[in-house]
């Protein structure tokens, strides 16, 4: 299903509300929902079995699928989302990204089918560390891969606009995968890219991880995610939000709320870091190619891929 197609049908379905999807319900005859393995705002991501991948005899017969639970006035607005992460996510194909093999619907059901991972995302990884932080080579290997995701997408075109932890699923042989392009923004602000101009709480704009420009609602740019690439590297490698958890709307109107160095990083690091953190966007490093390469130059982690 194209953008096009889900706005003319968002007057219709925004009404259309069913009961919330539960294990054992069966989508277009196909994917049998097997068990919820993840909650999202306006909906709810399952493991499915894959009927025609089975007869097909694929080697991996089950897959994830986002069904939309949102209702009332936000119902309208996250079915744009799941289509539309749909069609963003047909444009990108990269190792650090998640697969994504399209869209559809089941009577009001809407939905989107992604590969199924294994693993843990960084939400939860961090949880579980007694000081809430990783080992810089850990984080310098996740800013490593994360970065490349956001450059295959920026090279595209396409602004990430919600990296956080729980964007964030380290797979079990370590590998990281970039989730959840459903809030992304295009650079050229082509309205038939983007259904959604007004982005509220179902567009899953996460403020103490968004850049002041994107709090403002000014164009989108590349350095919106550098800022938050740079805030997750800061809570990767203390434990801490930089700013206190603070927006960086409030972080501009409180000087005193300004980053700590992390304990075992270089001088070198620690000023790319802060450039990454930088408020405004004119004091902030460009790319995410530029922040990563300025970030891991010197540390463990370079000389280990050496």
């Amino acid at each position: 299903m194209d953008v096009a197609t889900v706005e003319g049908e968002l007057s219709r379905d925004a009404a259309t509300v069913g009961a919330a999807p539960a294990p054992g319900e069966v989508l277009r005859d196909r994917f049998e929902l097997r068990e919820i393995i993840g909650r999202g705002g306006g909906s709810v991501v399952f493991r499915a079995f894959d009927r025609l991948r089975a007869l097909a005899g694929a080697r991996e017969v089950e897959v994830a699928v986002k069904v939309v639970t949102a209702s009332g006035d936000l119902r309208g607005e996250a079915i744009a989302l799941v289509h539309r992460e749909a069609c963003y996510l047909h444009e990108l194909s990269h190792p650090n990204i998640v697969r994504g093999f399209g869209s559809d619907r089941d009577g009001d059901r809407h939905f989107l089918v992604m590969e199924l991972l294994r693993g843990r995302s960084l939400t939860g990884i961090l949880r579980d560390e007694p000081d809430r932080r990783l080992r810089p080579s850990i984080a310098g290997r996740i800013v490593r891969e994360t970065a490349a995701a956001l450059a295959h997408a920026h090279a595209r075109g396409l602004i990430h606009g919600d990296l956080k932890p729980s964007n964030i699923f380290i797979k079990r042989d370590g590998g990281v995968k970039v989730l959840d392009f459903g809030a992304a923004r295009a650079l050229d602000d082509d309205p038939a890219r983007r259904i959604a101009a007004a982005r509220d709480d179902v567009s899953a704009l996460t403020p103490s991880y968004a850049s002041l420009e994107a709090i403002e609602g000014d164009a989108p740019s590349e350095s919106d995610d550098v800022f938050s690439l740079a805030v997750l590297a800061h809570v990767m490698l203390t434990g801490r939000h930089p700013f206190g958890g603070k927006t960086a709307a409030e972080a501009r109107l409180y000087p005193s709320l300004s980053p700590e160095r992390p304990i075992g990083v270089s001088r070198a690091q620690w000023s790319a870091l802060r450039s990454g953190l930088a408020i405004e966007r004119a004091d902030r490093v460009a790319s995410v190619d530029e922040f990563a390469q300025a970030f891991l130059r010197g540390s463990i982690l370079e000389r280990l891929l050496r």
